[in-house]
């Protein structure tokens, strides 16, 4: 429409004129459809790049746009940020912050785990050098699960409260339920000895519920406490 109420000729002329692919042209004349602010400071180029805003509108309304372009300019969002907490938004319904935090969270584990298996991958090979091919294969394998894991993330988080029934028995003692976003008084739980250690069940329980499936298995590096495994019997995971 633009194209043909400027009288600019076709997309494909119009690209010729100015030495572009037509890919170009539509996709330069598809950031006059940003909030004008916006598209202003893309062509200014001093907040955001084009691809940034290629992501900005996969959303469906200007506030949004709005949020999320703030949210980029505030935390400095990648590209694939961007794309992971648009989609958030667009397909979840979730608060553009809170999808900010998911996102930078998830790519903390990400990296966080690509690291242990790679330490564990080393040091295992080192080890038991016959076994390094199939050692190299469960590592990979783990980190699939993972990223499956993940994907799942944003969809459980939201559901998590305060649906699950269990979570009722900690509300009527005065627990504030953990999230992956607000969790304080960690001293406070440690001083309740209804449970063993100074880590809440509730704690384990969600993060068991978000990143596993039944008979999983749980490996739980501060073995000794009982608490993973007492939570691990209810939730049917090894």
């Amino acid at each position: 429409d633009y194209v043909n109420n400027y009288h600019w000729g076709s997309v494909t002329e119009l690209a010729k004129r100015v030495g572009k692919q037509p890919s170009y042209i539509v996709d330069r004349i598809r950031l006059l459809e940003l909030p004008s602010r916006l598209s202003n400071e893309i062509f200014s180029g001093r907040k955001f790049s084009v691809s940034h805003a290629e992501e900005l509108l996969r959303l469906e309304n200007h506030e949004d746009m709005e949020d999320v372009a703030e949210a980029i300019k505030e935390h400095g969002l990648s590209r694939e940020a961007t794309s992971e907490v648009v989609k958030l938004v667009k397909e979840h319904d979730i608060p553009v912050e809170r999808a900010v935090e998911t996102v930078q969270a998830t790519t903390k584990l990400r990296e966080r785990a690509q690291v242990i298996s790679e330490q564990a991958r080393r040091s295992l090979v080192e080890a038991e050098p016959h076994k390094a091919k199939r050692i190299i294969e469960i590592a990979d394998e783990g980190l699939r699960g993972v990223a499956k894991r993940l994907e799942l993330f944003p969809e459980r988080s939201q559901k998590m409260e305060p649906k699950f029934e269990h979570l009722a028995m900690w509300e009527e003692r005065g627990i504030i339920p953990y999230t992956m976003w607000d969790f304080a008084y960690r001293d406070d739980y440690a001083g309740d000895k209804d449970f063993h250690g100074n880590c809440s069940p509730q704690i384990v329980e969600q993060c068991i519920w978000r990143f596993t499936e039944e008979r999983d298995l749980v490996v739980d590096p501060m073995a000794g406490s009982g608490t993973a495994l007492d939570v691990c019997r209810r939730f049917n995971r090894r």
